[in-house]
């Protein structure tokens, strides 16, 4: 993305416009084998593709402010938040290793905001690391 010089949101829309001729054909291939999906299945399609779009344009953002490698662990903070999403709307508690490893991981995540102590990685870490959560919500 750096060697890019664009702005992240335009590194993830062409990252998105380069897949499309590739995956046109296959769902053409599949529209011809299955035929055509009905009105609920695209409708789920459209809203997933808007998270997924959503997730891509923050990470993006995320990278420009703590770099790919923190961007890309911050993103990967869903593994706690999934849990935490479930329970509180589903009522599903989580088990007592997601319980053991949300304040690590929400530790971690103060720590390479910078909030605690100087010298955090990036040009903004503290937005950087709000794009990253941010990520992870979507």
């Amino acid at each position: 993305m750096r060697l890019a010089d664009v702005p992240p949101s335009t590194a993830a829309f062409y990252r998105c416009a380069y897949a499309i001729p590739p995956l046109l054909a296959i769902a053409l291939l599949e529209r011809r084998r299955l035929g055509p999906r009905g009105m609920r299945s695209r409708t789920l399609a459209w809203v997933a593709g808007a998270f997924f779009a959503a997730d891509l344009i923050l990470w993006h953002h995320s990278i420009a402010g703590v770099g790919a490698g923190l961007a890309t662990v911050l993103g990967n903070v869903q593994v706690v938040l999934v849990p935490i999403a479930a329970w509180l709307f589903l009522s599903e508690r989580p088990g007592a290793r997601i319980g053991a490893a949300i304040p690590i991981v929400l530790g971690g995540v103060v720590l390479i905001s910078g909030v605690v102590g100087k010298g955090a990685y990036g040009d903004d870490p503290a937005l950087g690391v709000l794009f990253g959560v941010l990520t992870a919500v979507a």
